[in-house]
């Protein structure tokens, strides 16, 4: 479910949200609203206006359809007046990459997670520091939160890591 929406109105980034969950139906979120004006003849200056974290969290979303309507009135819901009701908004989902440091004192390895969100399609490809026979790789649908996803991976038989710490490098 980890994603990252991009705002734009006129091909510019109005808005830009990280959702990183630490359940299936709560995290964190990153939000960076920016503020685009006009210069001169069509000229367009865009520079941030806010820059934060806040938490969320929402019942269990059953498709893709579901989650962007979620985050469409989260953002309506947080910054309706950054927004300028009226003008046109486009929302797009980019193919994010993310990275994290396996740790099971010491760290075990790291898993590289690649989303397509829209295209819903999540691959984690495991690397061991212990040895090449325990790299691994496993698929999964873009509704599974990233923290499921390594939940999973700790729970097979050849890693068997009941208390598996994880970090996101950012």
């Amino acid at each position: 479910m980890d994603r990252e929406l991009h705002v734009l109105t006129g091909g510019y980034l109005l808005a830009s949200l990280d959702f990183n969950y630490t359940s299936q139906t709560g995290g964190n979120v990153r939000i960076i609203i920016n503020h685009v004006i006009d210069l001169v003849d069509d000229i367009k200056s865009v520079f941030p206006l806010l820059n934060y974290e806040t938490t969320f969290s929402h019942s269990v979303l059953n498709s893709i359809d579901e989650a962007k309507a979620f985050d469409k009135e989260f953002l309506k819901k947080l910054h309706e007046q950054e927004l300028l009701p009226g003008i046109d908004l486009k929302y797009e989902y980019e193919p994010v990459y993310y990275r994290y440091i396996i740790d099971g004192n010491p760290v075990i390895g790291i898993a590289d997670i690649h989303v397509n969100f829209t295209g819903d399609k999540k691959e984690l490809e495991f690397t061991s520091a212990r040895s090449i026979r325990e790299d691994h790789q496993l698929s999964s649908d873009s509704l599974e939160a990233n923290v499921t996803l390594l939940k999973r991976l700790a729970e097979l038989e050849f890693l068997n890591l009941p208390y598996l710490g994880f970090e996101r490098v950012y």
